[in-house]
């Protein structure tokens, strides 16, 4: 069944919003995740291939090379992983069995470190993303020295540091190599 998976390309008319990280085989990540339609019982078996911080590429694991075909593009579908934790994706875009899927309502947020060790959190919107670099905007922009932490749509927390500011844009750089998942 897996020898069936295929690095295949988004289509044509996909525009890259964020910078894709491939998901090694044997991540956590890339094992025991399901699709679910909202409102429905049936769990459609998954593996994440690619993950980005706005979204995520999977392949349905059935040996129909079709398996897509039971979703609709715009379609809002709960991404479930055996791990505990859930997102709503909406499905950019269906490929055989390859599936393109966008978090929906993303929530990014920079947490920084109080005087007393308690966590500051301030949601923020992303704007883009470029390597290891992350652009944001934040309505009161806190003051930011040091390392603290950057967490994206998808879940990831990352430990970053400014590169520079711009009125209400920041641009943050990881403070440490990134390493495959």
């Amino acid at each position: 069944m897996l020898s069936q998976i295929s690095p295949v390309s988004p289509p044509p008319g996909e525009r890259r919003l964020a910078h894709r990280q491939e998901v090694e085989n044997g991540s956590h990540l890339a094992q025991r995740s399901f699709l679910r339609v909202p409102g429905q019982k049936r769990q459609y078996k998954c593996r994440i291939t690619n993950s980005s911080a706005i979204g995520y590429r999977a392949v349905i694991l059935s040996p129909s090379p079709d398996a897509g075909r039971h979703f609709a593009v715009g379609q809002a579908l709960m991404l479930e992983h055996s791990g505990g934790w859930a997102r709503t994706v909406g499905l950019r875009w269906s490929q055989g069995n390859m599936l393109g899927l966008e978090i929906l309502d993303p929530v990014t947020r920079l947490i920084l470190t109080g005087e007393q060790g308690e966590k500051i959190v301030h949601d923020c919107q992303l704007l883009g993303t470029h390597g290891e670099l992350y652009r944001v905007s934040l309505p009161e922009p806190p003051v930011l020295f040091g390392v603290f932490t950057l967490e994206l749509p998808n879940g990831e927390n990352l430990p970053v540091r400014v590169r520079w500011a711009l009125a209400d844009e920041i641009c943050l750089q990881l403070a440490q190599p990134r390493y495959r998942l």
